[in-house]
């Protein structure tokens, strides 16, 4: 008899953890779904970051969360999204590379890494004891083939809801996520940019200076002001072109204005 009712008594609880499991990954789904719904209907890298890591702790089933973009000429992070505080709240926004052994791995073997703070000294120690964290995972955002920045979930507890493998294959989902994101961000900046700029000097085109005008005289109307438009011209540019070149013109138009003339 109670190996009977050892053996439901196993039959029963192996349910209950498969039933736990079946609801953790539904809930894992939804999340990943809803970031995606997300990330379609924004725009912007701060607001993309924010984003992803609100996403993290229902995915990864972390206490902590940041998304850190990445400046490869200073070799420096930034923070520009944070869970559950604001980055406003964190103290700190910008840490160098070689400063955080963790970041440095991740951004220069383009791999996730996992640590625990016990195991860690330095500037990431004092950092991950700051926020109260036992471990942390890293895993890299790439964009054609460069870092450009790191997606890190953190736990409050030494030991992690689910395994290290497990962890930096949900947080390399997430930063693939961010990737696309951030790279069609990136792109239709650039559209928009090109749509809206004159190709040889970067200035304002028509189309840019026709919408600002417009912008302007519905906000003179409403507030029942004149506005005061200035037109610059360039005398004898077209001798320039003739005589010169087109080229001649082009760097002319180019040329940033000297101090004091």
């Amino acid at each position: 008899m109670l190996n009977a009712y050892a053996s439901h008594a196993t039959a029963a609880i192996e349910a209950a953890a498969a039933l736990d499991e079946a609801r953790a990954e539904r809930d894992t789904a939804e999340a990943l779904l809803g970031l995606a719904r997300h990330l379609a209907e924004v725009a912007g890298t701060r607001e993309i970051a924010q984003r992803i890591a609100e996403a993290v702790p229902s995915v990864v089933r972390s206490n902590l969360a940041a998304v850190m973009m990445f400046d490869p000429d200073q070799r420096t992070l930034e923070f520009v999204g944070s869970w559950p505080h604001p980055v406003e709240q964190l103290g700190f926004d910008t840490v160098e590379l070689d400063d955080v052994p963790l970041a440095r791995g991740v951004v220069d073997d383009h791999s996730p890494a996992f640590v625990r703070t016990d195991d860690t000294d330095g500037l990431l120690r004092s950092l991950l004891r700051v926020t109260g964290a036992a471990c942390v995972g890293g895993a890299p955002i790439v964009i054609r083939g460069e870092v450009a920045g790191l997606v890190l979930a953190a736990c409050t507890d030494e030991y992690a809801p689910l395994d290290v493998e497990t962890i930096l294959h949900r947080l390399g989902g997430l930063a693939d996520h961010a990737a696309t994101a951030l790279d069609n961000s990136h792109l239709l900046e650039r559209i928009r940019h090109q749509a809206l700029h004159d190709p040889l000097t970067g200035l304002a085109n028509r189309a840019l200076i026709e919408d600002r005008i417009e912008h302007a005289l519905a906000m003179a109307e409403q507030v029942e002001r004149w506005i005061t438009l200035l037109f610059v011209d360039l005398d004898r540019f077209k001798a320039i072109n003739d005589e010169l070149g087109h080229a001649a013109g082009d760097a002319l138009l180019r040329r940033p204005r000297s101090s004091g003339r």
